[in-house]
């Protein structure tokens, strides 16, 4: 009798916790999602998740929407009069931030306050994809919206994340155990998309009984309140501590993003295979009449001042070097950059640069809080200049203070 009363009161407790406290569980992608059946791995949808502050340990919560995005709700049906622009990217477009420091949410309120008030900005971004998985999210997701406008987010590791797996190739990412598709760039210059074999790790019985105790609130709460007073969380970083060892910034690995000479084999397979995932998500953007442009997160001057921060590399009388054990190696922090913009240069591509410097993490590279803002600004500045944000009439011209319209297309 006892023992059911105590079992009936923490079911009562349990629901109470759930309704005032819902579980929320870390912030980390799976492929056990819907949108991993075309991405490999995705967040779930509908769900209080947590990220941990990279430097204070700080946990951040948020709420997947119905889609599964680290965002607000958005229909898939388009308002009329809305110009609507869907961002697709990696774990800087997913952020380390809350959903409202996210450099697209503060793009859409930094648009909406210089005149246009139906700009919406889709966000989908997850932790680890490459540029093909953002591909694949533009075909299965991004376009159902019916875009005005789509960007896709660079950053330089994403063209080893499209590599993978090369023969040799160092695993990326954890995530890519689970990667169950590659693209391959044809001599023509055409894609081929690839189905691979996958050989996820098993998953024990405790591992299991630990996630559906972690699924409880009641746990949730405890272990919350545990991880609060922890202060910086360990494993947090997700590319910070671990870049010196990639093979990225490693100068004698066929993949090496930043030679100052001649560019090692790998990477130059990389930038080939990038050119032809970039042209075919300008096609299949434009095919659905929307426009295309690609925002580079690689190139500020924060990246570079992370890395001289943490002592990778050093200052020197001709310019940056890598620190490779005693010896130093010139390196060009800027080639990924420079090549991106060459690249979409020859395929009629806008490219939006990164002009200011976005601030970082200490304890980790992704951009902080006030990087978000910056990269916003930046993103801001460049579509006020460059693109028509509404397609209003003289009447709508008038009913919002007589603000211009601004041009028709993307101007290069």
């Amino acid at each position: 009798m006892a023992g059911g009363s105590v079992a009936f009161g923490l079911v009562v407790l349990e629901l109470v916790l759930r309704w005032l406290v819902p579980p929320m569980l870390p912030g980390v992608a799976t492929a056990h999602t819907p949108n991993a059946r075309f991405a490999s791995w995705a967040l779930p949808p509908r769900t209080w998740l947590t990220l941990a502050d990279p430097d204070t340990g700080r946990l951040i919560p948020f709420r997947t929407n119905a889609r599964g995005w680290k965002d607000r709700d958005h229909s898939l049906a388009k308002p009329p009069g809305v110009f609507r622009i869907v961002v697709l990217g990696d774990s800087y477009t997913y952020g380390l931030v809350a959903v409202d420091q996210q450099y697209t949410t503060r793009l859409e309120a930094m648009l909406r306050q210089n005149g246009w008030p139906q700009c919406e900005v889709v966000s989908i971004g997850v932790s680890g994809w490459g540029t093909d998985q953002a591909l694949e999210a533009l075909i299965s997701e991004g376009v159902q919206y019916r875009p005005d406008l789509v960007i896709y987010q660079f950053c330089s590791n994403d063209l080893l994340e499209n590599l993978y797996p090369e023969p040799g190739m160092p695993l990326p990412t954890p995530f890519h155990r689970v990667k169950h598709f590659r693209y391959r760039r044809q001599p023509d210059g055409s894609l081929e998309k690839v189905s691979l074999e996958v050989h996820p790790p098993r998953m024990s019985t405790w591992k299991r009984m630990r996630n559906a105790l972690r699924s409880l609130a009641l746990v949730s709460l405890v272990e919350r309140a545990a991880r609060a007073g922890e202060g910086r969380a360990a494993g947090a970083i997700l590319d910070g501590a671990s870049v010196s060892q990639s093979a990225e910034v490693h100068p004698d690995s066929p993949y090496f993003l930043y030679a100052a000479g001649e560019e090692p084999p790998g990477t130059r397979r990389a930038w080939d295979l990038l050119d032809a995932l970039v042209r075919r998500m300008a096609e299949v953007a434009r095919s659905h009449g929307a426009e295309f442009v690609v925002f580079s997160e690689s190139g500020d001057p924060g990246r570079r001042r992370w890395f001289l921060e943490h002592g990778l590399i050093r200052c020197g009388p001709e310019g940056d070097c890598l620190i490779a054990g005693r010896a130093t190696r010139p390196i060009d922090l800027q080639r990924p950059l420079k090549n991106l913009a060459r690249l979409c240069d020859d395929a009629q591509i806008p490219i939006i640069r990164p002009t200011r410097a976005y601030t970082r993490y200490h304890h980790d590279s992704h951009t902080n809080p006030e990087g978000n803002e910056r990269m916003a600004a930046d993103l801001a500045d460049f579509l006020t200049q460059h693109t028509r944000l509404a397609r209003t009439s003289q009447a709508d011209e008038g009913r919002s203070g007589g603000r211009p319209s601004p041009p028709a297309r993307l101007v290069r």
